[in-house]
């Protein structure tokens, strides 16, 4: 009788996890969450969502940083260590709002906004349930949009879930200079800014060291004549400002209302008015948004005052030597201090702004005794004839 021999056998590790894996109910293999990865993206909608970031991983392609800035150009960096996604697609052209929070009082969760362009994930905005756990974004009708729901990998525990918000409101067309509402000149106009986002953005603005504009919204205007301009946002219900460029280069800014302090705003609302000069037909490009993240309703007035020419009623005295170096005071309307001065053809030798209706200037000299005509130049015309408008020179 041949007896029988029994032999122990090692299994490899390998073949010990395929054995486990065949014999644990479907499921059990893995606890990490269905959307714990960009291509398994869940859907979602309008509402609130709780996300499940139990046993979430981080995948080594996946971004895990959220850049936010404040309006002093600092930044905050939040860096996750767990994360799932979400597809967000648009139902109709719609400003969206969203928050993030978490329930276990670490502030630990965040929220960033992704569009997916060329194979390649394009950050819209973010936010984080600690600093700042708002965030908004422009979506057009059937527009897709990633959402990578994360735990910040400082919370001192491991976070279970996450709530994710998002709300449709009213399209905000006007959230960058390509697109700036046309506005004409007069005009007054009232848009609310609740639902703008506070990226930071190029331009900055007019103080953009201590406070650069977020929030923003823009408009664009065209001269209709020349003249100065006056844009008047002191009738908004929120600390407002902003900024003025050149419509084909906003970069610099050509006009900026007064620069306030921290304490009573900038530049304050009652503050919040600009003037400067223009050429008709000249475009602009105006920049309005809040005070250090303020959001409220803007209420904009844009005016102009059409240059006219200047009046000349008088001259005093009315007759010097034909020597010259009379001064001779010009009283009428509509003088500046870039006004010039001739009596005849011949210029002053020298003027004086002293009001926009009086000039003092100084006689040429001239070759022979004469009677001339005394006119004014400025950047809205020349003044003209006047029955006391003359100067008479003595032989």
């Amino acid at each position: 009788m041949t007896a029988s021999v029994l032999r122990s056998t090692t299994l490899p590790a390998v073949a010990i996890g395929a054995l486990l894996l065949a014999l644990l109910p479907a499921g059990a293999a893995s606890a990490t969450p269905v959307n714990d990865d960009l291509a398994d993206a869940a859907p979602v909608a309008l509402g609130w969502t709780v996300a499940d970031l139990t046993d979430a991983t981080l995948e080594t392609d996946e971004p895990n940083v959220c850049i936010e800035h404040d309006p002093d150009l600092s930044s905050y960096s939040y860096t996750t260590d767990a994360t799932v996604w979400y597809s967000f697609v648009s139902d109709a052209t719609q400003t969206i709002r969203g928050s993030i929070t978490d329930y276990e009082g670490d502030s630990s969760a965040s929220a960033h906004v992704f569009r997916y362009v060329g194979g390649t994930l394009e950050s819209v905005t973010c936010a984080d349930s600690d600093a700042r756990d708002t965030f908004a974004f422009q979506a057009t009708v059937g527009e897709e949009f990633l959402i990578q729901v994360g735990a910040l990998d400082w919370s001192a525990t491991d976070l279970d879930e996450a709530t994710l918000f998002l709300t449709g409101l009213p399209p905000i067309p006007n959230t960058t200079p390509a697109t700036a509402t046309q506005l004409s000149i007069p005009s007054t106009t009232t848009q609310g800014t609740y639902g703008t986002d506070a990226e930071l953005e190029l331009p900055y603005g007019c103080n953009a060291e201590d406070s650069a504009i977020m929030n923003d919204v823009w408009y664009r205007i065209t001269a209709s004549a020349t003249g100065p301009i006056t844009i008047d946002a002191s009738a908004s219900d929120f600390h407002v400002t902003f900024a003025v460029y050149a419509d084909a280069a906003p970069t610099t800014p050509v006009a900026c209302p007064p620069i306030g302090s921290y304490v009573d705003g900038y530049p304050g609302t009652q503050a919040a008015v600009a003037t400067f000069p223009a050429t008709a037909g000249q475009g602009f490009l105006v920049q309005v948004g809040g005070f250090y993240l303020n959001t409220g309703t803007v209420s904009l007035n844009v005016s102009q005052q059409a240059n006219v020419p200047p009046t000349v009623t008088r001259t005093s005295p009315a007759i010097g030597q034909r020597a010259g170096g009379t001064t001779v005071t010009i009283t009428g309307a509509g003088f500046t201090p870039d006004a010039t001065v001739k009596f005849g053809a011949l210029p002053a030798t020298s003027v004086t702004y002293v009001s926009p209706t009086t000039l003092r200037a100084v006689t040429p000299r001239v070759p022979s005794a004469r009677l001339v005509e005394v006119t004014v130049t400025t950047p809205g015309g020349t003044s003209p004839k006047a029955l006391l408008a003359k100067f008479g020179y003595l032989g």
